[in-house]
């Protein structure tokens, strides 16, 4: 059943990303990098203000063995109250966070964004108790439906010459649609049965939760934000696309996996044993596909931008490059940090997160003295300092070994290394779309030798393994 869910909470994750990802080829096609980093600037201030409305609530949701419905009615309107107070606070500091930006025509975007805020605080409680119950297929549903409405209008739009409008319009039509499926199929009896005294057990685990999610989303945005402020907007528009194919392969290599593996480990809290054998399961699996999508994005950066998105938008590869080194680091700290929360050791993830933020900040405001790729490359550095807290701090409370976890990630390295190196070699002799054949095709053959080489390492071997850990519990 597990392993069912976490093939359909994928499928959905593909199948949205997916739609998304095709829209903005079209889109790239009508707009400008320009009309991409204004709508970015707005962007950065709305996923900001959402893990603010969330309160920590939707994680508390999940790892809570035992639930009311009081404390889901509570849990609710609390985020509903709590999303409405900030995107009034947003409202009415428009025009201070255009000037931070020394950029006018965000103030507007920011001020129509603030629909996206409220309508998030509908969808948080519904999207937390449908991951609970391990409900991936409707979340599915939700999520490809949003998709496409938000997409096709946009598309629309675009070619109608709205401009970035056309963004604009995506993001709000998106985050509206999921609000009001969630609103006509609620996934509980929701009522005004609400009890703050019922809420103890949530707002002891949610309050560190919700200062690590605003920690975490802040330092998450703090590249974007540097290079609004201290660069261009062009600039912006071309590092947000390489950040977007690089979050769309982060979505596909470790955060359905994490998704799914939360719930599961915030059951087995009580199995040390078992917690950890799951745990290590997933790292060896997620370290395994992060290698094997760094490694090919590297190869083919180039040809990949061009035939995607056009010539005018290569300088989009120039920062692919660098970040698609944040790919390994960026899933197995995605992956730990639901290992922690499942522990329920709240105030140990925000001692953790304040301290590896406090650094990692350090690094990349430093990195803003040697222009956007001194940022971006800075970006990669801290992930990795952050990896290496992650992995004692896990090796330190008893669930994994520090030593299993740095030998996983070493021979992935090394296996995946062998195929970028003969690409570089190939890229000599053949260019353009013939050259991503050959590195597809490369990639394949490499991958088939290897799991009749290497069975344990083979991703097959992994992903049975790990299924069968999940089917146990």
């Amino acid at each position: 059943m597990i392993a069912r869910n976490a093939f359909i909470e994928l499928l959905g994750r593909f199948l949205g990303s997916g739609i998304s990802f095709i829209s903005s080829i079209i889109l790239m096609r009508y707009l400008s990098p320009e009309d991409f980093g204004l709508v970015a600037m707005g962007m950065i201030v709305v996923t900001i203000a959402e893990v603010v409305a969330d309160v920590g609530f939707g994680s508390a949701i999940v790892q809570k063995l035992e639930l009311s419905k009081e404390e889901l009615n509570t849990s609710f309107f609390l985020n509903l109250m709590a999303g409405s107070v900030v995107s009034f606070i947003v409202f009415i500091t428009a025009n201070q966070i255009g000037y931070f930006y020394n950029n006018d025509d965000s103030v507007i975007i920011i001020r129509v964004f603030c629909l996206v805020i409220i309508a998030a605080s509908f969808s948080t409680i519904p999207v937390a108790l449908h991951t609970r119950k391990l409900n991936f297929s409707f979340l599915t549903k939700v999520n490809v439906i949003s998709a496409l409405s938000g997409s096709v209008i946009a598309i629309i739009l675009a070619i109608n010459g709205a401009e970035y409008w056309s963004l604009v319009s995506l993001y709000i039509i998106h985050y509206t649609v999921r609000a009001l499926i969630f609103w006509i199929k609620p996934a509980w009896g929701l009522t005004f049965n609400v009890s703050f005294s019922a809420m103890s057990g949530i707002w002891n685990y949610s309050l560190s939760i919700f200062l690590v999610q605003v920690i975490n989303i802040i330092y998450s945005r703090l590249d974007s934000i540097l290079i609004a402020k201290y660069f261009n907007v062009k600039a912006l528009g071309f590092y947000n696309r390489a950040r977007a194919i690089n979050d769309m392969v982060t979505q596909y290599s470790a955060a359905s996996l994490a998704k799914v593996l939360f719930p599961v480990l915030s059951r087995s809290q009580e199995n040390s044993s078992l917690f950890s054998s799951q745990l290590i399961k997933g790292l060896r699996m997620t370290s395994f596909i992060s290698l094997m999508a760094t490694s090919f994005l590297y190869s083919t950066a180039k040809e990949l931008i061009v035939l995607l998105f056009g010539s005018e938008w290569l300088a989009t590869a120039d920062f692919l490059i660098i970040v698609v080194f944040a790919i390994l680091p960026h899933n197995l700290n995605f992956l730990m940090g639901h290992g922690l929360k499942a522990t329920g050791k709240s105030s140990l993830i925000l001692k953790t997160e304040i301290a590896k933020k406090t650094l990692m900040t350090l690094s990349i405001i430093t990195g803003t003295f040697y222009g956007i790729e001194g940022i971006i490359l800075a970006v990669v550095c801290a992930k990795y300092l952050a990896l290496t807290i992650n992995v004692f701090i896990l090796s330190w409370i008893g669930l994994v070994s520090s030593l299993e976890s740095i030998s996983i990630m070493v021979k992935d390295i090394i296996f995946f290394f062998i195929p970028a190196i003969l690409l570089s070699q190939l890229s000599v002799y053949i260019l353009g779309s013939s050259y991503l054949l050959a590195a597809a095709f490369t990639f394949l053959i490499y991958l088939v030798i290897s799991y009749k080489l290497l069975n344990r390492r083979a991703l097959v071997q992994i992903l049975s393994s790990f299924t069968k850990s999940l089917r146990a519990n």
